[in-house]
């Protein structure tokens, strides 16, 4: 991946072969793109619920307690 021109809106040129190669340089290079990305995706996914996004973390919380009440008190499970 190469850009050329200095102007207003420089040429991002993509080659290929090239991804696997500069692959930790450009994830490194673009940290603030993915992060922004990742925010915006957990916001956007989170964003009509009640509690927000405390519901990924609740969520997972309540289908352990679940199992652990069915597997382990109902079934009799170790």
């Amino acid at each position: 991946m190469s850009v050329k021109g200095t102007g207003a809106n420089p040429e991002l040129i993509i080659e290929a072969g090239r991804a696997e190669r500069q692959y930790w340089q450009d994830i490194w290079r673009y940290r603030e793109l993915f992060y922004f990305l990742a925010w915006r995706d957990i916001l956007v996914r989170y964003k009509q619920t009640a509690i927000g996004i405390a519901w990924a973390l609740i969520r997972p919380f309540i289908t352990m307690v679940v199992f652990t009440v069915v597997f382990g008190s109902l079934a009799k499970l170790p």
